[in-house]
């Protein structure tokens, strides 16, 4: 904090800190050490949708081929 506390980019200091708790929430404690990268994209999704959740959903589902 000291050092910068905005960016160049306009990145809040207090926006990565308050994200990296966030997602901290969601991997329990011991999984931390482990593979963060599903739930890494697991928050990214849910942020970006988390107001329409299940259209979101359905619209993963569309992309998903197999």
């Amino acid at each position: 904090h000291s050092v910068e506390f905005i960016s160049e980019d306009g990145t809040h200091t207090n926006t990565i800190e308050a994200t990296w708790c966030g997602l901290k929430l969601l991997i329990p404690k011991r999984n931390r050490t482990k593979d963060v990268n599903g739930h890494l994209w697991e928050y990214i999704w849910r942020k970006k949708n988390k107001n329409y959740i299940w259209n979101g959903f359905i619209g993963a589902l569309k992309d998903v081929s197999y």
